[in-house]
């Protein structure tokens, strides 16, 4: 995770790594971390994606975890819905 600000009073903006992304999807791997990621991910009002960073889940998910395409469309929507609208 880091947190860039764009100036003196600002609110920081917070880009975070694909490896947290992944501990939140994951489902069957270390429950502690996914727990730990999850909260990290919802405590942060402003993050920043990267569009390597929506691929690099994308195909960790895909090939990692085997998930569903269809389910990876609808996350990649969310991403741009909640992430990239400004």
């Amino acid at each position: 995770m880091k947190s860039m600000s764009a100036g003196s009073g600002s609110s920081s903006l917070v880009f975070i790594d694909t490896n947290i992304w992944l501990y939140a999807f994951s489902q069957i791997q270390d429950i502690q971390k996914a727990h730990r990621a999850r909260v990290l991910i919802r405590g942060t009002s402003q993050i920043v994606l990267s569009t390597q960073g929506i691929n690099e889940v994308a195909v960790n998910l895909l090939r990692k975890f085997q998930a569903a395409e269809s389910d990876i469309r609808k996350l990649i929507r969310s991403f741009y819905r909640k992430y990239l609208n400004y």
